[in-house]
C-alpha cells in the first residue's frame, strides 16, 4: 500500500514539474515580508499557547496514554485468558 502511494506521488510530482505553465505573477518584497509576518506571529502564539499549557497539555497526553495502555492491556489479557470450556467443572470432580 506504501508502495503504490509513494509510486503515485512520485508520478504526479513528475507530471507537475514536466508540465510547468509559464506564470506571469509574482510577489513582491512587501507581500513577501507580510507573509513572513504572520507566520512569525502565528508560531509566537502556538509557542505562547503551549508554553502555558503545557502542565494541562502533558496531563492530558498522558491520561491520553494510559486509556489506550489500559485498552490494550485488557486485549492481551482477554487473549492469553483460559477459556470456560477447556477448563474442567470444579463441581464434577
Amino acid at each position: 500500500m506504501i508502495k503504490i502511494l509513494a509510486k503515485s506521488l512520485l508520478l504526479v510530482l513528475l507530471t507537475t514539474l514536466v508540465t510547468v505553465k509559464v506564470a506571469f505573477a509574482y510577489i513582491d518584497p512587501s507581500t513577501g515580508g507580510m507573509l513572513f509576518q504572520a507566520l512569525a506571529t502565528a508560531l509566537a502564539v502556538f509557542a505562547g499557547f503551549a508554553l502555558v499549557f503545557s502542565r494541562q497539555i502533558r496531563t492530558l497526553w498522558a491520561r491520553l496514554r494510559r486509556s489506550f495502555r489500559g485498552v490494550d492491556q485488557a486485549k492481551e489479557e482477554e487473549q492469553h485468558a483460559p477459556s470456560d470450556v477447556d477448563s474442567p467443572d470444579e463441581s464434577q470432580t
